[in-house]
């Protein structure tokens, strides 16, 4: 954890009796797990950062805000218009949890289980003069400070991943030529059980082929400048070439997979403490969490009532919604970006929860359907939904892709 022990309860202390009384300015939230406040009091804007971040949680002013996004998320816009002009009231902290108090809404950021919610203000702290602004903030300047490391070394990590990502989509492309390879042999046989039907300066010949689906007759692409045994050879050539080349490109995107497991696991410190919700940490989210190898998060609705709330209030239109076919489970959705694809792996990875979710759990095999979130409509009970422009699979279960997802759970089963 970035924070040592006893730092957060004295942070905020520190922040309680300096910054009560300001002014929030401006709302920036560039990440999911934390939020940025521009706060003002006569003499002095201070910038506060407020973190949930696996390995980066912290309570913090000054340091370099982050990027923000293109397009203002709604927890941003939501808190622009509820603090937009408000006063700090109070920042209180646990051990676990640093809660920031104002007059329309309260912040909770829990850097045990990794949220940072935006919850009703309840009971208000009692009116208090607001701070000097003369007053020190050292604790919290000294953890900026000490961010900017950590900071250099996630951007170092994040051009490693990028690196290691765009080298795995090449090497998984010729790990993907198998098929091709299979057809060069395919073609091969097929000539030279035919040479007398092939002649030297043919550019095509159409040939009868007998398999399981019976007798179907194919036309197949020649080189003229090659006799037909040329032909023949150059094919298996060709098999024997792109098989070594798939051999070889599997073992290395084995490796490269494994490389970027490795940079995407957060340190040891750092890593997610799976403890139910304690009586700060504010209300429990309708769905688990998991994330793929490639850090791609999946939503898994709690129940029949969460799966209403996952599907029709957290999921946008765009967000692929997966069910198990057929049988009372779960809803499951991964949270794509805008025009971002599904890839393979999430998706088998996410079926594979949905049909682990489902009345179907223990069955080796079976479908599951998918759709987007726009698709899918409300059908009266809680958790009963129609959805349409589907696309079904038969999946067949992998135990050991069920254990590295659940390895992955940002909460308890």
């Amino acid at each position: 954890m970035f924070l040592k022990p006893g730092e957060l309860e004295s942070v905020a202390r520190e922040l309680d009796d300096a910054l009560h009384g300001a002014i929030v300015q401006k709302v920036y939230h560039p990440l999911p797990e934390e939020l940025w406040l521009e706060l003002r009091q006569p003499g002095r804007s201070t910038m506060l950062c407020i973190s949930a971040r696996p390995g980066l949680e912290r309570l913090a002013v000054g340091g370099q805000r982050p990027e923000s996004p293109p397009h203002a998320s709604g927890l941003q816009q939501r808190l622009r218009k509820l603090l937009g002009g408000k006063r700090l009231l109070s920042v209180q902290a646990t051990a676990s949890a640093a809660t920031l108090y104002f007059p329309t809404v309260r912040l909770v950021a829990n850097v045990l289980q990794h949220t940072l919610l935006a919850l009703p203000p309840e009971a208000l702290p009692a009116e208090r003069e607001p701070a000097a602004a003369t007053h020190p903030l050292p604790l919290a300047t000294a953890l900026a400070q000490r961010l900017g490391t950590d900071d250099a070394a996630e951007k170092r990590l994040e051009r490693h991943l990028k690196k290691l990502a765009r080298t795995r989509a090449k090497v998984a492309e010729e790990a993907a030529r198998g098929p091709v390879a299979e057809q060069h042999r395919r073609d091969g046989e097929l000539l030279s059980r035919n040479l007398h039907a092939v002649k030297r300066g043919q550019t095509t010949v159409t040939l009868t082929e007998y398999g399981e689906a019976g007798e179907t007759s194919r036309t197949l692409t020649l080189d003229p400048r090659r006799s037909p045994k040329e032909q023949v050879d150059w094919h298996f050539h060709q098999y024997k070439r792109l098989q070594r080349g798939v051999a070889i490109a599997r073992e290395r995107l084995a490796k490269l997979d494994r490389e970027l497991a490795a940079a995407q696991a957060p340190p040891e410190s750092a890593s997610r403490v799976r403890l139910p919700p304690g009586p700060d940490a504010g209300p429990a989210l309708p769905y688990r969490e998991y994330l793929t190898a490639r850090g791609q998060r999946i939503w898994v609705g709690r129940g029949a009532a969460h799966n209403d709330t996952l599907t029709f209030k957290v999921a946008k239109p765009h967000h692929v919604w997966l069910h198990a076919r057929g049988v009372t489970g779960a809803h499951v959705v991964v949270p794509l970006d805008k025009k971002q694809a599904l890839d393979q792996e999430t998706l088998l990875d996410a079926a594979h929860l949905a049909f682990h979710h489902s009345d179907a759990r223990g069955e080796r095999s079976g479908e599951v359907s998918y759709t987007f979130v726009r698709y899918v409509r409300h059908a009266g009970a809680p958790g009963a939904v129609t959805f349409t422009r589907e696309k079904t699979f038969w999946l067949k279960v992998e135990p050991g892709r069920l254990d590295r997802l659940s390895g992955s759970a940002a909460l308890p089963h």
